[in-house]
């Protein structure tokens, strides 16, 4: 009864800790060309998109990786991040797609 609780631990684990590294490094790899093409330009709705596009996601994946690394979470700490993790699933849908479906009709030029 325990081995197999165990193993379905660490398959939650290591995959919330592997999207965590991978988001990082893919970051720390574009920090430069970011500062450069992105942090210097005035804002617009082309910048905005991007920052969410770009730190929503870190904001998602680092809650969920907190609550599967984290030894004994909570229950209202797991409630917490796990609407964190809504959250931002509904901030990048609703604003990415709903942007796409104004360019798309000719609403935004």
């Amino acid at each position: 009864m325990l081995l197999p609780l165990a193993a379905n631990f660490m398959l939650t684990r290591h995959p919330s800790a592997a999207a965590l590294s991978w988001l990082l490094y893919d970051m720390i790899l574009t920090i430069g060309d970011e500062v450069n093409y992105i942090w210097s330009r005035r804002w617009s709705t082309f910048t905005a998109l991007f920052f969410i596009v770009r730190y929503v996601p870190l904001l998602a994946v680092t809650s969920s990786a907190l609550t599967s690394l984290l030894p004994d979470v909570a229950p209202g700490v797991c409630d917490i991040f796990s609407w964190i993790e809504a959250g931002c699933t509904f901030v990048i849908l609703v604003v990415v797609q709903g942007e796409r479906v104004l360019l798309l009709f000719g609403c935004l030029r």
